[in-house]
Parts: C-alpha cells; structure tokens; sequence
C-alpha cells in the first residue's frame, strides 16, 4: 500500500514510463528493414496506447492505494491472462507479447536498463534463457552468430558454459557443440 499523498507521483511515473516505451517503439520502427519486426513494433505501440491501459492502472492506483509497479504487473497480467485464454491461436501467441510488454514498462518504472543488442559490436553468440521479442527488436542480429538450441550447462564456479548452438536456435538445423567455452558472467 502507499500513502494516499504519494498516488499523483506514482500515477506520474506510470504514465512517464509508459510514453517512454511507446517512444522506444517509435524509434525501432523508424530503423527497421523488417515488416514482420514493423508489424509487432506497431501490436506493442497499439497495446500501449490503447485508452484503458492509463485509466485502469490510475484507477486501481487510486482505489487501492497500490504502487505503480502492482498496477502495471495487474493491468498487464489480466490482459495476458484474457488472450491466453481464446479460441484464436493467433491471440494466445500474442500473450506472451504482452507479458513481454508489461517487462519493458516495469524496467522502464523501476530504471532497470534493458538489453541492448545495439551494444554487441563484435560475433558473438546470444545466450539466454528466453530471448524475447523486445531483445529482438533492439539492435542489428548482423552480430549474433548463433543462438543456444539444447543443453545450457553454465558453471559459475568454473567460469564456463557447455551447449549446442545453431544459426536459429532450434535443433533441427546444423548444430556447434560448444564445450567448456569462457562465460562472462561467471
């Protein structure tokens, strides 16, 4: 709960960092080739800007007296939960994208910096545990030279990783297999 003198910042910060993703989005899209990568660009900016997300999360904000961040995460939760939940295929795919979606506003919130793929500036191989569509949409893939397909063994102690990588991250194309290669974070 927050103190009811505190619900004007917090809905302020909400919708500050809402208009910042929608500008990052702006932004992708005024450099993408792609129209497929366009074409989601313009679902996330849509989502976005539709008219209930601002006035739903200021009105639980107001009537619960919750933070932004648990208005965002609700808001965003309960759209993603309705989409899951459809006959269409097309929309249960797409609540992922708004799961993905509500991760970006909630950095943006809480000043959390983002990955970046605009920072790789040298052949690198992209390694993680989910690569989700905002990850994609930041920065030239012309760097990433492979993506983890099977079998991600990381060993902090040791400083290493073991996996398999292929051009598109799924097993049934040609594989590398990479073993006991230097891991940064480790």
């Amino acid at each position: 709960k927050i103190d009811s003198t505190c619900i004007d910042d917090e809905i302020v910060k909400v919708n500050n960092s809402i208009d910042e993703c929608i500008k990052s989005y702006e932004n992708i899209i005024n450099s993408l080739v792609d129209e497929d990568l366009k074409q989601l660009c313009d679902f996330n900016k849509m989502v976005l800007k539709a008219k209930s997300l601002k006035i739903d999360i200021e009105n639980n904000i107001r009537e619960n007296l919750i933070n932004g961040a648990y208005a965002i995460t609700s808001y965003f939760n309960k759209k993603a939960d309705d989409l899951s939940k459809s006959d269409n295929n097309y929309l249960k795919e797409r609540s992922t994208d708004i799961i993905d979606i509500k991760n970006k506003v909630l950095k943006s919130f809480m000043g959390i910096k983002s990955f970046d793929l605009s920072e790789i500036k040298d052949d690198s191989i992209l390694v993680a545990h989910e690569i989700t569509p905002n990850i994609l949409l930041s920065g030239d893939l012309s760097y990433v030279k492979g993506i983890i397909s099977k079998n991600l063994n990381i060993e902090p102690s040791y400083g290493n990783a073991t996996f398999y990588i292929s051009d598109d991250g799924t097993t049934t194309s040609e594989q590398l297999y990479v073993f006991r290669c230097y891991y940064i974070g480790g």
